[in-house]
């Protein structure tokens, strides 16, 4: 069995084989970016209340893992991959389990979404690892991640290989960018003891 074909049977499981009143009502809300913006404003608020300077620097490195993961994804990958949307194939529409008004736009593979969230998951997890309950945080965060790519998929917009190696790469870039974080919490706190 080819790659391919294991794709699209996934594919078909999660899209049609899964599909129920409940998942149709919840996934386009969880796949869609504005339902999480009221998260990120607890987070922001969370974070700043604690450390004003682990704040900026963590929004400053938030931006730019976000910057790459999208210049890597959107203006790279995809122009070269050209994979078509489930929900834009003509030989899969007739198949689909559809539940987005309009297809979004732009190549499939991989998926921007998953990775972006991904990013955010990795870097928000190791954040707060070492505070009280922080390996339950973590996991929360992957869960979280892992839902929104799954939503991806269950609305039709994505293959399952679409987000599974869009979370690769958006867990990498987290990873790289948390040491670059690090790395600069390091060098502010050495800075402020010698001017002390």
């Amino acid at each position: 069995m080819s790659i391919n074909s294991v794709d699209l049977s996934l594919f078909s499981f999660i899209n049609q084989t899964l599909s129920n009143d409940f998942f149709d009502w919840i996934m386009p809300y969880i796949r869609n970016k504005t339902t999480w913006i009221p998260l990120y404003i607890i987070l922001s608020v969370s974070i700043y209340k604690k450390n004003s300077r682990d704040f900026l620097l963590l929004a400053l490195c938030i931006v730019l893992a976000l910057i790459f993961s999208d210049s890597i994804i959107s203006n790279n990958i995809k122009t070269m991959v050209h994979r078509t949307r489930p929900c834009d194939d003509l030989f899969m529409i007739d198949h689909l389990h559809l539940l987005l008004k309009k297809c979004s736009g732009g190549f499939s593979f991989p998926s921007a979404h998953a990775c972006n969230h991904a990013t955010l998951a990795i870097i928000f997890g190791q954040y707060f690892i070492n505070r009280q309950h922080g390996w339950v945080i973590c996991i929360i965060f992957i869960l979280w991640a892992l839902t929104i790519a799954f939503a991806q998929v269950y609305v039709g917009v994505h293959y399952p290989s679409d987000v599974l190696v869009g979370l690769v790469i958006g867990s990498l870039n987290g990873i790289f960018f948390y040491y670059l974080y690090n790395k600069a919490i390091i060098y502010f706190y050495n800075q402020q003891k010698q001017f002390k």
